[in-house]
């Protein structure tokens, strides 16, 4: 993976830094590529942010794009993820609701989600959770927001 350490500035880096999409670990920025850019400015901007261990941004990026695509049809926004030592991930929403996935398992979790949010059952259950957590191998926990 390449990486550059390049501060932004108002000159040359400024249209490369339009192309960031992400902020890692809350002190750098990646463009899509997984390039990271470190910057002071912290302008407001739709970033997705990711933390991990070093060396993980691109496996999290990719991580972004495959949750993304399965949530995004319930209108449900991943807006970032963390991802522990021990393989964990927190994917957190534009609502600041949580979903709990182990990287590992990532494929049939999201599949069982998928599943899931598909049901008849959901429909009511998606309108007042404040986490699900998919890391058990036969069920779904569900958190309230109320209870």
């Amino acid at each position: 993976m390449a990486t550059s350490l390049m501060s932004f500035s108002e000159d040359g880096n400024r249209e490369y830094f339009k192309g960031a999409h992400f902020s890692w670990n809350g002190i750098s920025y990646l463009s899509a590529s997984g390039e990271i850019v470190k910057s002071s400015n912290r302008e407001s901007r739709d970033l997705i942010f990711l933390f991990g261990s070093r060396f993980e941004e691109l496996k999290l990026i990719d991580y972004f794009y495959k949750i993304q695509s399965k949530l995004i049809k319930f209108n449900l926004e991943v807006v970032g993820i963390n991802k522990s030592n021990s393989g964990n991930l927190k994917i957190f929403l534009k609502d600041k609701r949580v979903i709990k996935i182990q990287d590992f398992k990532i494929n049939d979790q999201l599949d069982r989600l998928q599943f899931f949010l598909t049901s008849n059952e959901s429909k009511k259950i998606m309108a007042n959770f404040k986490s699900i957590d998919l890391r058990y191998k036969n069920k779904i926990a569900i958190k309230y927001l109320n209870g």
